[in-house]
């Protein structure tokens, strides 16, 4: 998996150690670790595959033991990140930390590049960049703002859309202007793009490919 995404482009990855099926940290229930040797040979595996290349690839390793006991869990959670940094990841991902505190003692016991997860409304209290920052956090994840933002635009786009029959008189509460909508998809590049390569009959033009193959070759129109 690690090679793949090393040769897809990619600059890092996160491996975790919950088993299957695995299940959001944030959710009711949540899977327990596998068990501590499994998840340092799964580090021990990533991290050859990424010397081995010679690649640039920020490895993350998270735990999500802090679900297993409110008493022990991030005692446990604690002790796994270290382990794991230990084994070889650059950096280590504490999931679902409950509160200020817990995001103290992680900064404050862990070693190596920290994660933070926030997730608006669930387990672990909301902070600021500085805050985190200041906690001992180096990378801050948020990524389910945009999903919660466009759950409840749907909502109440649909609900006035179910109970009105119609979204007139909320062109400017709950409806983006299709100016707006064009400036987001960037339509104008692709109309750059079209505008060079085709004429104003959208027949395309003579192409010019002396600076690759030595030759041109014209496109004769029907």
């Amino acid at each position: 998996t690690v090679l793949a995404l090393i040769a897809a482009g990619a600059s890092g990855c996160i491996i975790e150690d919950q088993q299957w099926p695995k299940r959001c940290g944030h959710s009711a229930r949540t899977s327990p670790p596998i068990a501590v040797d499994q998840m340092l040979s799964k580090v021990h595996a990533a991290r050859d595959a990424i010397d081995e290349c010679g690649a640039d690839f920020f490895l993350i390793a998270r735990t999500d033991a802090r679900a297993t006991s409110a008493k022990t869990g991030l005692d446990m959670a604690i002790e796994r990140a270290n382990a794991y940094v230990a084994a070889g990841a650059d950096g280590s991902y504490i999931e679902a930390p409950r509160t200020t505190e817990e995001l103290k003692r992680i900064g404050q016991e862990t070693v190596g590049p920290r994660v933070a997860n926030m997730i608006e409304g669930s387990f672990t209290p909301d902070h600021s960049l500085e805050e985190l920052h200041d906690m001992g956090f180096q990378i801050v994840l948020r990524p389910l703002s945009g999903v919660l933002a466009a759950t409840r635009a749907l909502r109440s786009t649909y609900g006035a859309l179910q109970e009105g029959g119609s979204l007139a008189g909320h062109e400017d509460d709950l409806l983006a202007g299709y100016d707006e909508l064009r400036e987001v998809l960037r339509l104008k590049s692709y109309f750059d793009v079209e505008d060079r390569y085709y004429d104003e009959e959208r027949l395309p033009k003579t192409l010019n490919l002396n600076t690759r193959v030595g030759k041109s070759y014209p496109v004769k129109s029907k």
